[in-house]
């Protein structure tokens, strides 16, 4: 993940454990901007017709901010070179699936799994640009 936003120009900081919100903030050095990415990595994500990963409870405290999900499915077969399928989601997209799921209103769930439709993967499929273009 850090690679790919070096390719595309961006300064790539990890962050130091004890983070739970961030793991990595990537910088626009042109631009000025700094932006905090958290990466939901899982295996075997695609189900049927739809991607599923697990996100908490974060997204509805963090809806306003700047915050950009990279949800990546690392596929079936470890050992293969298959090349993971990886979604770029502002935080206000999964906060908004999660209070339409009813989410916002019990407290009590503490997990929530964020979806991608097969049919509707062209918004976020590889959408460097959400990270690469923020204006800060």
């Amino acid at each position: 993940m850090a690679y790919k936003l070096s390719s595309l120009g961006m300064a790539v900081a990890l962050t130091r454990d004890g983070s739970d919100v961030i793991d990595l903030m990537a910088g626009n050095i042109l631009n000025g901007t700094a932006i905090p990415v958290q990466v939901k990595t899982a295996r075997n994500a695609k189900k049927n017709k739809y991607w599923e990963w697990s996100v908490g409870r974060k997204p509805l405290t963090l809806k306003n901010s700047r915050l950009i999900y990279v949800f990546i499915d690392l596929k079936e077969n470890e050992s293969s070179n298959d090349v993971p399928t990886v979604f770029i989601v502002p935080v206000a997209d999964v906060a908004a699936q999660a209070i339409s799921a009813g989410f916002e209103e019990n407290p009590d769930w503490k997990t929530f799994y964020f979806k991608i439709n097969t049919d509707a993967t062209t918004e976020y499929l590889d959408n460097w640009s959400l990270i690469i273009n923020e204006k800060g």
